[in-house]
């Protein structure tokens, strides 16, 4: 067999197993890369998609019968949109299973918990029943209910590896469209947040040993293993555990529970309004505007600051907290409007592309607030937007900076794959140039994956080529502001984030030269996606319009890791010695 058709061979296996598996997306993406490089080489020297070429029509043709594939299996038998949508209204992890345990629908929770989804075997959820009753045969039982009367069938369980137990709920759920038995699974597992038991500390005036009996015992440890654990006699810990009983008011464990619980339930209600709190200066407006529209827009820094208008990457509107207090302390304010078909932001209108859709709602943002000039701020995919913007509203812009640009398909800039740390990213420049429904398909895929692996680990793989960027993606609170940033772009689908990612790997150079200059560009030398060498290039190539800042010890998330740097290259468009500035 030739080297063509195995590798023909290994993509198509690789995508009919995609439709079943997110998680096989890494596979998917080397089968790709593989695929790509056996047939057209070295992809610097591929500027022009051949479109209407036999095998990109070939390619085009097996992506889309892919998401074809995709969206039936995220919508089978309508329960992705309907019944999953319920599903995620319980706080609980859900799933919609039928006999045999095969899986119908599966809440957020439950799918990033375990990576489980539509088509799977509820075998592979990671709990044990007791008396080691298989799974499956608990759920025929409730299938079995007659007439299906709501009864509740609940099981004690313990995940594997776990000594801590939960509680199963199976109840039968009848569907009006289809004769097939299916059961409601919910897996109730009252979470304890260690924030609560420095609350019952407080309150009740617990001392440190006796808060540490409550984490014990609300983690499921026995009297027992919380003295052996301590070292202490479990006489001593029994006479420590009912002085706490006393304290708090409690007649019996039971009691204590209950207290234990509500305030656990609270400390994780009060958070994303403890969130606010701490950023008082954060706020959200939707802005009105002509054909029925409206413009999400968020604002946070100083308002009584510099006005810096942000356009944000595809999950990356904000940033953590820490940085949005220096950029209050520097007397900064930034204006993040949603761009079309993000957030809460109305599509374009019919007959208007996307950037001037954009163009126009920033200069309706910038006359409604009163402000005649500001800075404008691009991060990667809106870079191409920015650069229309920079055009049209140049009378309205003090300075242009793009941070951690993208650079446009263009023969006079050489690509070296080999420098890209991503495998998604080169996946899907290589798609970009050979097919745009293989594009979609790769960054629909990656969108899965994401929700499958979990933003952390999602992150830390497609970073690691940066050590700068994996430090701040190892906070929480980053990891926060990506997953607000997830259910942004996601909240109307993910259609015009791909067609924003698809733009930045065309030839929209004519874009750069129809711009006024100088466009700062701040540049990290381990930006895990867009390769120094290429920025440099560009720079190279335009040198009246693009300034080149570069941060040889950082990644592309510099205004999270190089907060003070960032700061004074907006205020002043000048960096001290230290960060190497090319002026070209």
């Amino acid at each position: 067999m030739s080297e063509k058709s195995q590798t023909e061979l290994e993509l198509a296996r690789a995508m009919e197993r995609l439709v079943d598996d997110p998680r096989s997306y890494n596979l998917f993406i080397d089968a790709w890369n593989k695929h790509v490089d056996s047939e057209h080489g070295d992809i610097s020297q591929l500027v022009v998609r051949p479109r209407e070429g036999v095998q990109s029509k070939a390619v085009d043709a097996v992506a889309s019968e892919t998401l074809s594939s995709i969206a039936l299996r995220d919508s089978q038998d309508n329960l992705r949109d309907d019944v999953a949508l319920l599903l995620n209204t319980f706080p609980h992890s859900a799933y919609l299973v039928a006999s045999g345990g095969l899986i119908h629908a599966v809440n957020d929770l439950a799918f990033k918990e375990t990576g489980l989804d539509v088509g799977d075997r509820i075998s592979g959820i990671g709990y044990s029943l007791e008396k080691s009753e298989p799974l499956e045969t608990a759920i025929e039982a409730a299938l079995k209910e007659a007439d299906g009367n709501g009864s509740v069938h609940l099981k004690r369980a313990f995940k594997d590896k776990e000594d801590r137990p939960v509680t199963i709920a199976l109840i039968r759920s009848d569907s009006q469209t289809s004769s097939e038995k299916r059961a409601l699974m919910f897996i109730i597992d009252p979470v304890w947040r260690v924030e609560a038991s420095q609350l019952m500390k407080s309150a009740f005036g617990f001392s440190d040993a006796e808060a540490d009996i409550v984490d014990g015992f609300m983690s499921g440890s026995s009297l027992r293993q919380i003295a052996d654990a301590r070292e202490r006699s479990h006489a001593t810990v029994r006479t420590q555990f009912q002085n706490l009983l006393a304290k708090a008011g409690a007649r019996s464990q039971l009691d204590l529970m209950r207290v234990a619980l509500g305030l656990s339930q609270f400390v994780k209600e009060i958070e994303p309004i403890a969130r606010i709190a701490n950023r008082p200066e954060r706020r959200r407006l939707d802005v009105l505007r002509p054909d029925n529209r409206s413009v999400d827009v968020l604002f946070y820094g100083d308002p009584q600051g510099l006005p810096v208008v942000f356009l944000h990457s595809v999950y990356y509107r904000s940033f953590p907290p820490f940085v949005e207090q220096q950029l209050h302390d520097a007397g900064l304010y930034f204006i993040a409007p949603g761009r079309p078909g993000f957030g809460a932001t109305t599509k374009a209108a019919k007959g208007t592309s996307r950037f001037e859709c954009l163009t126009s709602d920033v200069e309706a943002i910038l006359d409604q607030m009163g402000i005649e000039k500001c800075v404008l701020i691009a991060q990667t995919a809106s870079t191409p937007a920015a650069f229309h913007i920079f055009k049209h509203l140049q009378h309205r812009i003090d300075r242009r900076i793009v941070i951690a640009s993208a650079a446009p398909t263009t023969r006079k800039i050489s690509f070296d794959a080999s420098r890209v740390s991503s495998a998604w990213t080169v996946a899907l420049i290589k798609a970009c140039k050979v097919s745009p429904q293989m594009a979609y398909l790769v960054a629909r895929a990656g969108h899965r994956l994401m929700l499958s692996a979990g933003m952390s680990r999602f992150l830390s793989h497609h970073y690691s080529g940066s050590p700068a960027d994996l430090e701040v993606m190892a906070l929480p609170e980053t990891i926060a502001e990506f997953e607000e940033g997830v259910a942004f772009t996601s909240k109307q689908g993910i259609e015009e984030a791909v067609h924003d990612v698809i733009d930045c790997f065309e030839n929209w150079d004519h874009l750069i030269e129809e711009a006024p200059g100088p466009v700062i560009m701040a540049h990290g030398a381990t930006d895990p996606h867009s390769p120094i060498q290429v920025i440099r290039s560009l720079c190279e190539l335009f040198p009246d319009k693009l300034r080149l800042n570069e941060f040889s010890d950082g990644g592309q998330m510099l205004m999270a890791s190089h907060t003070q740097q960032m700061i004074q290259l907006i205020k002043t468009g000048q960096l001290n010695t230290g960060y190497k500035q090319q002026l070209s």
